[in-house]
């Protein structure tokens, strides 16, 4: 019987295809390779080589070492120190512990360095070797700007900081700040050390005006109220000023004093601290 012409036909399906698995397996550790005794015989001569390098390397560092701190090629031959006005090599070669015929590598820098920076006059100190045989120091030193009298006489510099107590060896000829107190160090010290900067910019101010070759600057006087005096020549002149900025008032002071001097008079004191009246000065005769 045929299939009519306007049916549509589906082509058979297929029989499902079934793959037959055969049993697994199973590992047979017999027929797995064992390596051979010469591989066994070559990983140890590795192991063994490499151990061999390792401790020919620790032999070696610890024979450079010994030779560097043996070696009399290697003893220091010359300390060179650059130093500043106050402290000469001789003295930071002595202070540093360091000695010619020391071994150059057992000398440790550092060490040095905070040895010498107990000296007050040192603010800062590089220590290096230079091989074969030299030690260079180089050092820093505070200035001395003022001294301070506090319970005792200080010594300090410029930006106010009081760095040791005044020693007869110590420069003399600075200006002497007075008015000041251990106690007031104790509250406020870095109002303290303000005001030490006022006295130095003073100093620095004087130096620069006509009166410091006629009269030297001896004395920086503080007033309970901050209020600043400089007491100036032989025969203590005193320069009444207040409060910063003093240029203008020593120059007025200046001018002051060359009249007196014109008129034959001698004065005693000048008083420049009239801030309210900046243009008027009075000065009282001896």
């Amino acid at each position: 019987m045929s299939t009519p012409l306007n049916r549509r036909t589906r082509p058979p399906k297929s029989a499902p295809q079934i793959e037959e698995v055969g049993a697994q397996q199973e590992l047979n550790f017999a027929e797995i390779p064992v390596p051979r005794a010469a591989n066994f015989v070559r990983v140890a001569r590795l192991v063994a080589g490499a151990l061999v390098l390792g401790a020919l390397s620790s032999a070696g560092a610890l024979g450079l070492r010994g030779y560097a701190t043996s070696s009399p090629r290697l003893t220091i031959k010359k300390i060179d120190v650059h130093t500043g006005r106050v402290r000469n090599g001789d003295v930071i070669a002595a202070e540093s512990g360091v000695h010619e015929g020391d071994n150059i590598f057992r000398v440790d820098p550092d060490a040095v360095r905070r040895t010498l920076l107990k000296d007050p006059w040192l603010s800062e100190v590089v220590v290096t070797r230079e091989l074969p045989s030299t030690i260079r120091i180089t050092v820093k030193e505070r200035q001395g700007a003022l001294m301070v009298a506090l319970e005792r006489v200080y010594l300090a510099t410029a930006e106010g900081e009081v760095f040791k107590a005044l020693e007869a060896t110590d420069p003399q000829e600075l200006p002497l700040v007075v008015g000041l107190t251990t106690d007031h160090f104790i509250r406020d010290r870095a109002g303290a050390e303000r005001l030490i900067r006022q006295a130095s910019e003073l100093a620095a101010a004087y130096v620069d005006s006509a009166l410091d070759k006629k009269y030297p600057l001896q004395e920086i006087h503080f007033a309970t109220d901050e209020a600043m005096s400089a007491i100036v020549g032989k025969e203590g002149l005193t320069l009444r000023l207040g409060t910063p900025p003093f240029r203008r008032k020593l120059v007025q002071a200046a001018r002051v004093i060359d009249e007196t001097e014109r008129r034959s008079n001698r004065a005693d004191l000048v008083l420049l601290d009239n801030d309210a009246r900046p243009d008027r000065v009075v000065v009282r005769m001896r």
